[in-house]
Order: C-alpha cells, then structure tokens, then sequence
C-alpha cells in the first residue's frame, strides 16, 4: 500500500518467479522500484512501463515477475488498474454480480518494449475487490486437485458481507484446510472494501 494523497492510496501485488535468496532480493529490488516511482502524476500503466524497463535491463537469465497496480480514488470510488501478467483480480459487488478484472499486460522483465495500458473500474458501496498470487489458487489437496479460481470466488461470494480482516483471515484458513497446510508457494491476499456506511471513502486491508 502506498500513500499517493489523502484520497489516493496505490495498491500493489507481485509476485516473482522462483524461490530461495535470489527470489527475495528480486522481489525487494521490485519492491522499491514501485516505490521509487510511484506518485500521484504516475498512471498505474506508466509505472509499469518504467519497472519493466529497469527489470529487463537487470534481470537474472530466466526470471520475471508478475504485477497488478492499482491507484484508488475515494472521491470518484474508481480504482485506475494495470496489470503485468498477474491472476485477475476478484470483484464481488453489491448486488452478488462477481467478475474478475482483465487487464492484458505481459509479465515484467520478458519484453522490453512492451507497452502497458490502463483500465479504470467503477467501484461501489458494499464492493469486495480481491488481490491474490497464485500460491492461493495453486494450492493443491492430497489428490493434486488445485483449489483454483473458481474456489477463491465461491469463498469471496460466501465472505462478501463480512470486514475484509475477516474475508482475507477466513479465506486464508479455507486454503489451508483445503491443502492440509502445505501450501507450495507464496500465498497473498489483499481485499479491498467500500465502505457503505461512507458512501465516499475507501478502507483498505
């Protein structure tokens, strides 16, 4: 989470390919890439276009990473979004309708020249947005049968009422049971509420 203004938080999920040291350091340079170029004049497709520029100048044979940026604007309850190959985030509105957000972008570190492009959707009070890495949706039983997509959207329809401490909290201990705990990769999620009592602000966990 980044602090672009009062009414203007960024939002950020990443996730490198790899595991062990050189995947923490990457993922740390990555780190502070995004936090050295993200601003308020900053599109969230621009901020992409720089990273990928610095990756792919820097990279290690055979390692990318995957990226979703997100700039919320309280006043306007809209979330400008550009995604670098990351899984589709999860929309679950008010009315039950749940859709997933499809931006397009190729993962970071791959194309040099890749231009990325922005998407802007409409939020509203009662929304649920989920963030997550695929070490949710990968998460496998003892029969190799992945909790999937499909499974993290039925646990978002079946949380979208609660706070998002306890969708992120409940989601998380849904995974575990699911896998019996041997989760074989990072496994993050970010939920993001609108908040219905202020129809004009945003609270973010």
């Amino acid at each position: 989470m980044i602090r672009l203004n009062e009414k203007k938080p960024g939002v950020c999920i990443a996730d490198v390919v790899g595991k062990g040291v050189p995947a923490a350091l990457f993922m740390a340079n990555v780190q502070a890439t995004v936090r050295a170029y993200a601003s308020e004049s900053v599109s969230p497709a621009r901020l992409c276009d720089r990273i990928n520029s610095v990756v792919c100048a820097n990279i290690i044979a055979e390692k990318f990473v995957t990226l979703f940026y997100g700039v919320l604007d309280a006043d306007q309850r809209t979330m400008q979004f550009t995604s670098a190959g990351h899984p589709r985030p999860i929309l679950k509105n008010a009315s039950g309708r749940v859709t997933q957000l499809d931006n397009g972008g190729a993962v970071l570190g791959v194309f040099p020249t890749w231009k990325y492009k922005d998407s802007v959707v409409q939020l509203a009070p009662g929304d649920r947005l989920v963030l997550f890495t695929d070490g949710i949706t990968e998460a496998a039983g003892a029969n190799g049968e992945q909790f999937g997509e499909e499974g993290l959207i039925q646990v978002v329809k079946k949380l979208a009422n609660e706070p998002a401490s306890k969708l992120n909290a409940e989601a998380l201990t849904d995974v575990k049971i699911f896998c019996d705990s041997h989760l074989q990769d990072d496994a993050t999620l970010i939920t993001i509420a609108v908040d219905e009592a202020y129809s004009r602000s945003l609270s973010e966990i």
